[in-house]
């Protein structure tokens, strides 16, 4: 069961379709900004969590799919809001602990997994917690109910739980999740700094502007297919307008796996930069329209899904030549 503890609210139930996100995530950073915001999807939700607002993570969770980080889950997120414009957002004002502790609910590294309560010593692991000084979040939940306890230095800093999400100091209803039957514990620990440069701000790898330009501008635009070609068309011809018509429809798949749905688009505009397809099979244009991708994809994804689309693509292209 997926729940977010609730701080001081900025905005709630904002309609996603008032949301210009590169204005909304710049005030957030220009703000010195401890906190979340969230995006709730159809099917989906994506939180982007600030603190002293550097956006130090941002996580996507599908409904009975997995989650994914920060890059991927910025992808997905913004994906998912040109979509689908009729969902909802949300910004809550944390201290600057919570929200660290925060970080570690969302990327903090697995040290209990989906462990019954009934076959573990929890006192023992709440004194392991106090112990090592740890920076964590522990997770008890069934399949119907669920809480949380954040911890800083090992000290509890916080509680909430599915019936009042408001983060809270008694644990009282977490004791009572704890006994219910089938009740299981999570625990994930931060190990990163709070003030250091182990916290790599989101905002300096990625310009969330062009990012959402593009995926506004272009994420509804498909790859046309060449004219049929008429049986009065002499057989030399012919050939090269399907060739260049199926090699158009592969490179655009390989984007389309690379990148995700932002990757058609941002071809069609890196293949206007080199003044359309005709070009491609000149291997001066080819590498000009690689490099043009890879500069873009750098926003979507790493260097080495980029190097593999890019030698897609070289392969694909050799196959026309």
């Amino acid at each position: 069961m997926f729940i977010l503890p609730k701080g001081t609210p900025l905005a709630e139930n904002v309609p996603t379709s008032r949301i210009d996100l590169p204005v909304v995530l710049g005030k957030f950073r220009n703000s010195n900004f401890n906190g979340y915001a969230k995006f709730g999807l159809s099917a989906a939700t994506g939180v982007f969590l600030y603190i002293e607002g550097r956006l130090i993570s941002v996580f996507f969770q599908p409904e009975g799919n997995n989650s994914r980080q920060d890059l991927d889950a910025m992808q997905a997120t913004i994906e998912n809001l040109v979509l689908n414009r009729d969902g909802d957002f949300s910004a809550y004002r944390f201290s600057k602990e919570i929200a660290f502790a925060l970080l570690a609910m969302f990327r903090g590294e697995l040290i209990l997994n989906a462990q019954e309560m009934k076959l573990i010593d929890f006192k023992a692991v709440l004194e392991k917690i106090k112990a090592e000084r740890m920076n964590a979040c522990l997770k008890i939940y069934t399949e119907n109910r669920a809480g949380l306890i954040f911890y800083r230095d090992g000290a509890p800093i916080g509680f909430c739980h599915d019936s009042a999400q408001e983060i809270g100091l008694s644990q009282t209803e977490i004791q009572k999740i704890a006994v219910l039957p089938g009740a299981r514990i999570d625990v994930r620990v931060i190990k990163d700094s709070e003030d250091g440069a182990t916290l790599v701000d989101l905002n300096d790898l990625v310009d969330i502007s062009k990012v959402w330009s593009v995926a506004k501008e272009n994420v509804f635009t498909t790859v046309s297919a060449a004219p049929a070609a008429s049986p009065a068309t002499t057989i030399s011809a012919e050939p090269a307008k399907t060739d260049l018509a199926g090699l158009q429809s592969d490179l655009s798949n390989v984007a389309f796996k690379y990148l995700g749905k932002l990757g058609r688009p941002l071809l069609e505009k890196e293949l206007a930069k080199i003044g359309g397809f005709e070009g491609i099979l000149v291997p001066e244009k080819l590498e000009e329209l690689l490099a043009g991708l890879e500069n873009g994809s750098k926003l979507l994804t790493n260097l080495a899904k980029i190097r593999q689309m890019q030698d897609a693509m070289r392969d694909e292209v050799a196959r026309y030549r």
